[in-house]
């Protein structure tokens, strides 16, 4: 994505009016395209036989572009208390138009705290778009969380979110559904070095046209933070989540549980240890061909040094989704990661991940059809932006993968890039 801003041609009289009463204007213009492209291979069948001579690869590649040019204009007003932002923003592109309406109020007294925000989006597809998903449609989104402090280290609340999304066509992927969800909250903390966050609730989706996708869901989550001793610090993630179906002769309820514990040392200077697990358990009350019981894991060791406005990272990793079932989804992954984060004061900085691996799946149930075959693959992630002058920022995105397969009729390439530059006021 390519944008240009241009400054908005607000008068200081105005600017001053709207400081006199409390608001801030904001506001900006943009030029722009979006692309994206995906290099797959297909087979041409010139004979029932993959493996006859007549039979040829060919590359295909799937990709879009959208040219838009965007105007937003926004207003913040900051009370001692109170602090509310309303936000508009219309763009005009020659695949897709956008409208978005924004209101966020954020309230902070010394004993309980409020958030609230409110989104509307709506998006309008042209005739001849590239886009694969492209029926009209409107979403509506709404959040809000209050809190209260208990004593000096617990702050106990409730979290409500409310979503709807309705589509001018309806298709089999872009179906009308709302969704609902209630939550409690609870938050502690002791100074800086220890914070406990925690999180129980559940709610509904909702999908009038398929009794087959809507479900009931409730759920718990927890984040646990600690320096257990000098040099040491732990991160603790973990949620727990059921689900269940409205049709369950269709899809079976299940049970996900996820787990994330991290172990930070420092080795004193500029390095640092650090140890990274995840794990995610999905059980099925009834396990078949298509939804069954899986457990997918992914640990490393990195090793991290901080050297002035660098921090550089190195990190062989271990990934892994196994089942009770014999499918053939089962693999083992081995890679090694480099990661460099360049921080150039307030002007500039950088973000650059590199991992190499490969993936092995486990032999097929039928030799005669091979679902999934072992590749060697490179994702590179660049993020990174420069402030060229105030208010004006040159920001850039890249992710690239492409896959190597032991079937050359499986290798495929996915990259997505933006590069944007956007002045703000």
């Amino acid at each position: 994505m390519i944008l240009c801003g241009i400054p908005s041609a607000a008068s200081a009289a105005d600017e001053a009016a709207f400081a006199d009463s409390g608001w801030t204007p904001r506001y900006t213009l943009e030029m722009g395209v979006e692309g994206y492209a995906q290099v797959y291979r297909l087979t041409d069948f010139a004979s029932e036989s993959l493996l006859a001579g007549e039979s040829s690869l060919r590359d295909t590649t799937d990709s879009f572009s959208d040219m838009h040019v965007a105007a937003e204009v926004g207003l913040r007003h900051r009370g001692e208390i109170w602090s509310t932002s309303l936000s508009g923003r219309a763009s005009a592109g020659t695949d897709l138009s956008r409208g978005r309406l924004g209101l966020s109020l954020r309230g902070r007294g010394r004993h309980q705290r409020l958030d609230l925000d409110l989104d509307v989006d709506l998006r309008r597809f042209g005739a001849d778009t590239d886009f694969d998903l492209s029926s009209d449609n409107a979403e509506g989104q709404f959040r809000v969380h209050w809190r209260r402090a208990v004593g000096e280290r617990w702050w106990w609340g409730a979290r409500l979110r409310a979503e709807a999304l309705r589509y001018q066509r309806q298709s089999t992927y872009e179906r009308d559904q709302e969704r609902l969800e209630a939550a409690l909250t609870g938050q502690w903390h002791s100074g800086l070095d220890h914070w406990l966050e925690l999180e129980f609730g559940g709610g509904r989706r909702a999908v009038p046209d398929s009794t087959a996708i809507g479900y009931d869901r409730s759920y718990a989550r927890a984040e646990w933070t600690s320096a257990v001793a000098a040099g040491w610090q732990i991160l603790l993630r973990g949620g727990l989540e059921r689900r269940s179906y409205d049709d369950r002769t269709v899809r079976s309820a299940f049970w996900n549980s996820t787990l994330a514990p991290e172990l930070r040392h420092r080795l004193g200077g500029e390095w640092e240890l650090r140890w990274q697990t995840e794990f995610e358990w999905l059980d099925y009350d009834r396990s078949d061909d298509t939804y069954f019981d899986l457990f997918i894991g992914r640990t490393g060791v990195e090793l991290v040094r901080r050297h002035g406005l660098v921090e550089l990272g190195l990190q062989p990793r271990w990934s892994w989704l196994r089942s009770p079932r014999s499918v053939e989804d089962e693999y083992g992954q081995s890679s090694l990661q480099l990661r460099v984060d360049w921080f150039g004061d307030e002007r500039w900085w950088f973000s650059l991940t590199e991992e190499v691996g490969r993936r092995d799946y486990r032999e097929p149930l039928d030799d005669s059809l091979e679902l999934y075959s072992d590749y060697w693959f490179a994702r590179t992630s660049l993020l990174g932006a420069v402030t060229l002058r105030p208010g004006l920022t040159l920001e850039a995105f890249l992710s690239d993968e492409p896959e190597s397969h032991r079937q050359d009729v499986d290798d495929a390439r996915l990259t997505l890039f933006t590069l944007s530059l956007r002045w703000r006021h």
